[in-house]
């Protein structure tokens, strides 16, 4: 696997976040390690900052707190999810400081 990095600015919401609901920053972490980054050709067809996840295992949660963990992203303004028919989508928001 190519080597990858992901860039975290340490904003107060990302702290927050941290403290608040570390099984939704995890998830969040998924989202933006697997997020497409440029809109080039892509198989899934993604746009940018979106990625497929749904395999709550790989990041050591149960189905609930991955339900848990989606919900509240998108309460708060941090991602957005879809279901289709090959998977979920989530997709990162800009969160306005």
């Amino acid at each position: 696997m190519k080597e990858t990095w992901i860039k975290f600015y340490r904003l107060e919401a990302t702290v927050e976040l941290m403290a608040a609901n570390p099984r939704a920053f995890i998830l969040l972490c998924q989202i933006a390690f697997r997020a497409q980054r440029t809109d080039t050709f892509n198989r899934h067809n993604l746009d940018v900052g979106e990625a497929y996840v749904g395999d709550y295992k790989e990041i050591g949660q149960t189905e609930g707190q991955y339900r848990y963990a989606k919900k509240y992203l998108e309460k708060h303004g941090f991602a957005t999810f879809k279901g289709t028919s090959r998977g979920t989508i989530a997709k990162l928001t800009k969160e306005e400081e």
